[in-house]
């Protein structure tokens, strides 16, 4: 029996292995602890050195290594990734039965640690010169695990002529966005904005999801007239809170101030100098003060919010689309729906950074783990996917797959262009204190001016513990 390692803190625990997917986590609501503990650092010019080395190291490869790989040794893979992945997760698990029955002489182990703590686990690892050979990760700006020194870059990789689209798996390592760092077999259609019930939209005669503010105000007022909770903030779970401020700023982030995040991160600005995310905080706290949202809405959980939403007690909340693919499986004959947050006029769906598989460019067995990616990207792998989970398909040669309506839904923002990568990606540092902030203002201890004040002396303190310049 294949094994995989769970890592629960430091200890090691062996279960029969299950492979995450190539599908991306992340959005609303699981900020990682960040390590103490730095990789070694080199110079620019160091680092550039041995980027442009595999450059041209690429540049020579061909798909022949690949296409024509065969050997008699037996080779243990081992691929990273977290407890959430797993669980999420139906994807991987035939994948790899079917790359072990094609490669017999290779064995993959999954070694599996807990959301909170895949970044400090992995820089040890990367650290200490026990890196896995493959990493599912979710990337995020500040390039925790140095790409350029630690992982393989994909430009010239055989499967990358035959994708429709490549720009969401170029990441940034060392400020630039310049190569194909990750691999994923789909287009990424992750939505996260406002989750709605069309029926109670249908009863309360809206016709048309509100496209700003004003729109949303009216639709609310609809809506409790016909009886029905507007709008629910399971807020006793401090990342269901944020998820409408960081909507909010990542279209900020995209649309209308471009600079803030560079800014911010670099001392330049404070929160306090955004109005953005002031006027987001105040719209949310309106919708408590004027009674659009449930009573206890810093005592009810993200559990309640699910089942309420099942019973059909509520109309609206800011979520992620996770949530409707919850109540579908517990309801198929409910109609819901996503648009994105109201908080301007045709405001962008929020989406996630989107997560996928690195190679470590150190590894032992490179050229196997290439193999492994490079497998997950052929059409009878592609359309095996397809049959477990349909998805947005990115290859040429793949089939395409009948998404779920709400997905269809998603995929409209994204072929409309109008979409845009929540703000949590961008950050620096734990803002897990932010959420409790958003908690503080709903409460009524604090108002939405107080939280950027609060926010900014926080957050300064925590990019100089970091050694961030600029603070």
């Amino acid at each position: 029996m294949r094994k995989a390692k769970w890592f629960k803190g430091t200890a090691l625990l062996t279960v029969g292995i299950l492979l995450a997917g190539a599908l991306g986590g992340c959005s609303g609501g699981k900020e990682e602890e960040k390590a103490q503990t730095e990789p070694e650092v080199k110079t620019e010019a160091e680092e550039q050195t041995e980027t442009d080395t595999q450059d041209t190291e690429t540049e020579e490869s061909s798909a022949s290594d690949l296409e024509n790989y065969s050997s008699d040794e037996e080779v243990t893979l081992t691929l990273y990734t977290t407890q959430d992945v797993m669980q999420d997760s139906n994807y991987i698990e035939p994948m790899v039965e079917a790359f072990e029955k094609a490669y017999p002489n290779i064995t993959v182990e999954l070694q599996v640690v807990p959301d909170d703590q895949q970044v400090s686990l992995l820089q040890t690892k990367l650290a200490t010169g026990e890196a896995p050979d493959i990493v599912r990760y979710t990337w995020v700006v500040d390039d925790p695990f140095q790409l350029e020194k630690n992982f393989y870059i994909m430009d010239n990789e055989p499967w990358v002529e035959r994708a429709k689209e490549t720009e969401d798996l170029i990441v940034p390592a060392s400020g630039k966005r310049e190569h194909i760092y990750m691999f994923r077999h789909d287009l990424k259609i992750e939505g996260e904005g406002i989750v709605y019930n069309k029926k109670i939209f249908e009863e309360a005669g809206i016709e048309e999801v509100p496209n700003n503010y004003d729109e949303f105000i009216e639709a609310c007022e609809k809506i409790k007239g016909i009886g029905k909770t507007p709008f629910f903030i399971p807020g006793k779970d401090s990342w269901t809170v944020q998820i409408w401020q960081t909507n909010v700023m990542g279209d900020v982030a995209e649309n209308i101030d471009p600079e803030f995040i560079n800014d911010v991160n670099s001392g330049k600005r404070s929160w306090s100098d955004c109005e953005e995310f002031i006027e987001a905080n105040r719209q949310l706290l309106n919708l408590v003060e004027k009674g659009y949202t449930n009573e206890n809405v810093l005592a009810d959980d993200y559990n309640k919010a699910q089942e309420e939403f099942l019973n059909g007690d509520f109309a609206m909340l800011a979520a992620v689309d996770s949530f409707m693919a919850t109540i579908l499986d517990q309801d198929p004959s409910m109609e819901v729906g996503i648009f994105p947050v109201p908080w301007r006029e045709n405001a962008s769906l929020g989406t996630g950074a989107g997560g996928g598989y690195f190679v470590n460019k150190n590894s032992e067995h490179l050229l196997e783990a290439r193999l492994f990616i490079n497998f997950l990207s052929q059409p009878e792998q592609l359309e095996l996917a397809q049959e477990l989970k349909p998805y947005a398909q990115r290859f040429v040669d793949g089939p395409e797959g009948e998404l779920e309506p709400y997905l269809q839904e998603v995929l409209e923002y994204v072929n409309e262009g109008r979409t845009a990568i929540n703000a949590n990606t961008y950050y620096l540092v734990d803002i897990t204190e932010l959420w409790r902030l958003y908690q503080d203002m709903l409460g009524g201890v604090l108002t939405p001016e107080e939280v950027a004040s609060e926010w900014d002396s926080i957050f300064s303190q925590l990019m100089q513990d970091k050694g961030i310049d600029g603070f």
